[in-house]
């Protein structure tokens, strides 16, 4: 056991004799917040000797480091220069003692591996001066007041021409003649499909062109029918979707599956270009007029309530 701690300290003895470690600081007195450069060298021989500062946080704690870099060694004759600037400030006052830094030589450290202490003075950046006494707190200072014309200008305009808009708006309100409502102007839905169906008849059936376009026609003219009568979007929907909303209306089953019947041949001609005979015309103006027939109302105005609503708001 003896021998081994005999040999561990002789390469120790023998490392850390070609080893040296020297440090200075740029200034022995400085105020309080200067920046002090702290140079630390160290002297080797071995190229591959890696040296690091492993405590530096701690044993400078009382002091801000600022900023610390380490230069590429140099090698002069046959040894090796590093050099270590730590930029380093202390905020109090009196005497301040910069620590000696120890270093790890490849990792490991030894109480002979440290660089030397250095005692700095620090000293206040006001002189002193026993006779200067605590002044009195500064009494408030007055700020002028400062009217913002302009904007009270623009803000005065604002509201005169609001008050004029509002005085135009209400005589506007009160003098506005209404255009007059009558109910004799307006058809019931199966009058005015009756009309143009009969209408339709009369239109030419002789070339492709003029047979898709008749079909499309009646088409429309029986959902424009739905829609004014039943009050659904007949004019926007599918055939499926138009099905669905007759569930919810008044109207005979029987009545219903013609009206659709009707509407899916009317599509597959329209869609599918399926042209059918001329005498099919006829057929389909007929079973649209009889569907009109069977569901039409007399009642029509009454029934339309949100109609009555418009015109009671119409004429407030």
């Amino acid at each position: 056991m003896y021998r081994k701690l005999f040999f561990a300290l002789l390469i120790h003895t023998f490392l850390f004799a070609q080893i040296t470690i020297s440090s200075k600081i740029d200034t022995a007195i400085a105020t309080v917040g200067d920046q002090i450069t702290l140079s630390v060298s160290v002297h080797y021989t071995d190229e591959n000797t890696n040296i690091t500062f492993p405590k530096i946080s701690d044993e400078l704690q009382n002091f801000s480091i600022i900023e610390q870099k380490s230069i590429s060694p140099q090698k002069n004759a046959n040894r090796y220069q590093q050099d270590f600037i730590f930029k380093i400030a202390v905020f109090d006052t009196g005497q301040v003692e910069v620590p000696s830094l120890t270093l790890a030589i490849n990792g490991q450290s030894f109480a002979d591996t440290r660089t030397e202490k250095h005692a700095i003075s620090v000293v206040s950046i006001l002189p002193p001066d026993e006779q200067v006494k605590p002044k009195d707190i500064k009494p408030p200072f007055p700020l002028p007041v400062i009217i913002p014309w302009d904007l009270l200008l623009l803000l005065l305009i604002l509201l005169a021409l609001s008050f004029l808009w509002y005085i135009v708006y209400k005589k506007w309100k009160k003098q506005k003649v209404l255009i007059p409502y009558d109910d004799k102007y307006t058809d019931p839905p199966h009058i005015i499909a009756l009309r143009k169906l009969k209408e339709a008849a009369t239109l030419p059936f002789t070339t492709e062109e003029e047979i898709m376009l008749a079909y499309t026609h009646i088409s429309h003219i029986l959902r424009e029918y739905l829609e004014g009568r039943y009050f659904i979007r007949a004019l926007e929907m599918p055939t499926r979707d138009i099905a669905d909303n007759l569930d919810f209306v008044d109207i005979e089953n029987t009545l219903q599956i013609k009206t659709i019947d009707l509407l899916q041949k009317l599509d597959i001609i329209k869609f599918a270009k399926q042209l059918p005979v001329i005498s099919e015309k006829d057929n389909m103006i007929a079973s649209a007029i009889a569907i009109i027939n069977q569901t039409k109302t007399d009642n029509f105005l009454s029934q339309r309530s949100g109609l009555t609503e418009l015109k009671e708001k119409l004429g407030k």
